[in-house]
């Protein structure tokens, strides 16, 4: 029997959330639940509205997996806004490198997908940024999700993507929810471009450990 490719989607805000759930016409699954969840028709695309920081995103990571029993060939995808020292607002990165500011944990994502998104670092961190130290993106939710995903999923099947929202010439307080969701949606046709390869990629695998 072919399986269907499997994506999950994780991400923090409603208003990053919702040029996707509208790309891929999500409709929401249940009411008062743990995290707001969402899914398409045909069961191949699931989304979560974790909330902002580090636990939240694990426990909507759990939360997802659960709810949507999603297969071990599943490609996890988190999308987000992020902040820069110097970066152009609204530039789109893959995340290539993972730094936890509390421990100083390192991970180095790397999906197996080919690409034309330029590649950044990400600092996580526990609480908004206002410095923008280094050439890092920051955000609060990154190295949890990474984490959580990798233990279930293979690591080639994870994608992290931010786009800059924030930084010394854009203050992170005037950020609203319009800009946000402008944000998301000015980058969509890259973004989804990348998760069609996503797919292909969950499917391949799915070939690979349903072999007798």
């Amino acid at each position: 029997m072919k399986q269907m490719a499997a994506i999950r989607w994780v991400v923090a805000l409603k208003e990053e959330a919702a040029p996707i759930r509208k790309y891929y016409n999500m409709l929401s699954v249940e009411e008062g639940g743990t995290y707001p969840v969402f899914k398409d028709k045909a069961g191949k695309h699931w989304l979560v509205n974790s909330g902002v920081g580090k636990i939240n995103a694990a426990a909507a990571t759990v939360y997802l997996d659960q709810i949507s029993d999603a297969p071990p060939w599943t490609a996890w995808i988190n999308l987000g806004i992020a902040g820069h020292r110097n970066s152009d607002y609204g530039k789109l990165y893959q995340i290539d490198k993972i730094i936890e500011k509390s421990t100083n944990h390192t991970w180095y994502p790397a999906p197996a997908i080919s690409s034309s998104i330029d590649r950044q670092s990400l600092y996580t961190v526990d609480h908004p940024e206002n410095t923008y130290f280094g050439d890092n993106l920051f955000d609060m939710e990154g190295s949890s999700f990474f984490q959580i995903s990798s233990k279930l999923s293979c690591q080639q099947l994870i994608l992290i993507l931010k786009i800059v929202s924030d930084g010394p010439e854009f203050n992170v307080k005037k950020l609203t929810k319009n800009k946000i969701r402008n944000l998301i949606a000015t980058n969509l046709e890259q973004i989804c471009s990348t998760i069609t390869n996503m797919e292909n990629l969950s499917q391949t695998e799915s070939h690979s450990l349903n072999l007798p």
